[in-house]
C-alpha cells in the first residue's frame, strides 16, 4: 500500500480527474461531529476520538508517511480553490451555451425566412407565367382584329388605305389604323412593364434566397463550433468538479487525520466502506475460489478464510485489497516479493520498500495481523474506526481506496 504524500497527491490529481464521488457515510449519531464529503471543513468542527500521535509517522509499514498532512499545507484552502474553479467553468459553460442556444434561435428564424422567400419565388415565378400567357393570348387577339377589320380579302393595311373611295374615307381608315396600332403599342408596352416587374421579383427573391442559404450555412458552421466548445467545456467542467471531489476526500482525511476522527461501522445487508471488518464475512472457500478461477490468486480460497478465522479481519477486505493491489497477483512487487497488498511499499520507491515474503499466504497471514493490531483495535496505534474508511485515514495514499476495496468486495461471488 502507498503511504500518503502530499506534494505527490497533487501530481496524481491530474490523472484523477475523473475520481468517481467518494461518500463518506456516517452513522446518523455521529454525523454532526465529525468531517464528511459533502462538509470536510466545518466552521467549528467537533473533534472526536482520540488526537493521533506522531508515532503513526514513525511506524512501519503501509501507514508510514501517512500521519499527518505536510507541514504548513491547508487541505481546507485546497479544496475552496478547488470548488471555485469548478464554479468558473460552470458560469462560462453557461454562458456558452447560452450562445448556442442563441445561434439556434437565430438558425430557426433563418431558416423560416428561407422558406418564405422561396413560397415568395414559387408565387412570383407563377404570376410571371401568368403574365406572359396573357401576353401572348393578347398579342394574338390583337393580330385577329387587325387581320378581320382592316385586312378585307387578305389586304394589307397600305392596300386597305388605297381602298378607300374618298379622302374622308381614307382618313377615317387611317385613324383607325392608327388606333388599333397605338391599342396594339401600349397592350405590348404594358405586358412587357409587367414580365420585367415579375422578372425584376424574381431577381431579388433568389438573391434574397441565396443570402439566407449562405447565412444559414456560416450559422452551421457556427454551430458547429459552439458546439464543440460546449462540449470542451463539459468535459473541463466534469473534470473541475472530480478535483474538487477529490480535493474533499483529501481533506476530509486529512481533518481525520489532524483530529483524530473516527469512523464508526455501520451495519448493513451489503458490504461497504463501512462495514465492520473484524465480524465474519461470511464468505466460505469454495466462494471465493469461484470468484478467482482462472487468475494468480487462485488457490488462495482457503487461506483468506482460515487467517479471517484466526485473526478476525475480514475475509472480504483481504480477498478484494488483494485484487486491487495486485492486479491479481500480477503486479511486479507480487511475482517478485510475493506481496500482494502492498505491504511497506511507498510513493518515492514503492518496488525497492515494498516487504518481501515466501508465499502469498505468508503476505495474507502477516497483514492481517498487522491490520488488526494497529488498525481495527480500538488501541491500535492508528485506529480510525474498524472499517475500510477508518483504515483509509492512514492506511492508503489514494483517497479513493476504501470505496474501491469495498466495491471489488461486493462483487465477490
Amino acid at each position: 500500500m502507498l503511504p500518503r504524500s502530499s506534494r505527490r497527491l497533487r501530481a496524481l490529481l491530474a490523472a484523477a480527474m475523473c475520481a468517481p464521488l467518494l461518500a463518506l457515510s456516517l452513522s446518523a449519531g455521529d454525523a454532526a461531529t465529525v468531517p464528511s464529503q459533502a462538509h470536510p471543513c466545518p466552521q467549528n468542527p467537533l473533534i472526536g476520538g482520540r488526537p493521533s500521535g506522531g508515532g503513526a509517522a514513525r511506524a512501519p509499514g503501509p501507514a508510514a508517511g501517512a500521519a499527518s498532512p505536510a507541514p504548513g499545507s491547508d487541505p481546507c484552502a485546497d479544496l475552496r480553490a478547488a470548488q471555485e474553479r469548478a464554479g468558473q467553468v460552470d458560469d462560462l459553460l453557461t454562458a456558452r451555451r447560452a450562445d448556442l442556444a442563441s445561434a439556434r434561435a437565430q438558425l430557426a428564424a433563418l431558416q423560416g425566412s428561407v422558406a418564405r422567400l422561396q413560397d415568395e419565388v414559387a408565387r412570383d415565378t407563377a404570376r410571371h407565367e401568368e403574365v406572359m400567357q396573357r401576353w401572348r393570348q393578347d398579342h394574338d387577339l390583337l393580330a385577329r382584329q387587325v387581320r378581320g377589320r382592316y385586312v378585307a380579302g387578305e389586304q394589307g393595311f397600305i392596300a386597305y388605305l388605297v381602298a378607300a373611295d374618298s379622302f374622308g374615307s381614307l382618313l377615317d381608315r387611317a385613324v383607325s389604323v392608327g388606333r388599333v396600332v397605338s391599342a396594339e403599342r401600349g397592350l405590348v408596352a404594358r405586358t412587357a412593364a409587367e414580365r420585367q416587374e415579375a422578372e425584376a421579383l424574381l431577381a431579388d427573391a433568389t438573391a434574397r434566397r441565396d443570402q439566407a442559404q449562405l447565412q444559414s450555412r456560416q450559422m452551421d458552421a457556427l454551430r458547429v463550433v459552439i458546439q464543440s466548445d460546449v462540449a470542451r467545456l463539459d468535459r473541463a467542467s466534469a473534470d473541475a468538479h472530480a478535483a474538487a471531489t477529490l480535493e474533499a476526500a483529501i481533506a476530509a482525511l486529512a481533518l481525520a487525520r489532524a483530529h483524530g476522527t473516527i469512523y464508526p461501522a455501520v451495519d448493513g445487508p451489503v458490504f461497504t466502506a463501512d462495514s465492520d471488518l473484524t465480524r465474519p464475512s461470511g464468505l466460505t472457500a469454495a466462494r471465493i475460489e469461484r470468484f478467482l478461477h482462472g487468475t494468480a490468486l487462485a488457490g488462495l480460497g482457503r487461506t483468506y478464510v482460515e487467517t479471517e478465522a484466526r485473526s478476525h479481519v475480514s475475509a472480504n477486505y483481504l480477498v478484494a485489497d488483494s485484487i486491487l493491489e495486485s492486479a491479481w497477483g500480477t503486479s511486479r512487487i507480487a511475482v517478485d516479493k510475493h506481496n500482494i497488498l502492498g505491504f511497506g511499499a511507498d510513493d518515492s520507491h514503492p518496488y525497492e520498500d515494498a516487504v518481501s515474503f515466501p508465499s502469498f499466504a505468508a503476505c495474507i497471514d502477516t497483514v492481517a495481523r498487522y491490520v488488526a493490531a494497529h488498525y481495527l483495535d480500538p488501541g491500535g496505534s492508528y485506529f480510525h474506526g474498524p472499517t475500510l474508511r477508518g483504515m483509509n485515514v492512514l492506511w492508503a495514499t489514494d483517497p479513493e481506496w476504501a470505496r474501491k476495496v469495498a466495491t471489488i468486495a461486493t462483487s465477490i461471488s
